[in-house]
């Protein structure tokens, strides 16, 4: 799966990007400043975005390649219609 972690260069963001990239997903880690992100080896696409500028202008993020939907069965509750997109996030 595609993901996208927010606040990546901070404690928490940090080790959701390397459990995510233990578990074999193609991770896009996002932080004010790029140059803190650890790419580990490669391994990590780093962008660099303000959260507080994302409320005005949206996040100018892209990810490699096609969006790929997340399962269904994986978000207990959310409505069950592949039409529907999804976003999950964490804050900490």
């Amino acid at each position: 799966m595609k993901l996208i972690v927010f606040g990546a260069s901070g404690a928490l963001g940090s080790r959701l990007v390397t459990e995510a990239l233990e578990r074999g997903h193609d991770v896009t880690a996002v932080a004010r400043d790029a140059s803190r992100l650890d790419d580990h080896s490669g391994r990590v696409h780093t962008a660099a975005a303000d959260a507080t500028d994302a409320i005005v202008n949206g996040f100018k993020v892209s990810l490699p390649g096609p969006p790929t939907p997340a399962p269904q069965a994986a978000v207990p509750g959310l409505p069950q219609s592949p039409a529907v997109p999804q976003l999950l996030g964490q804050t900490g």
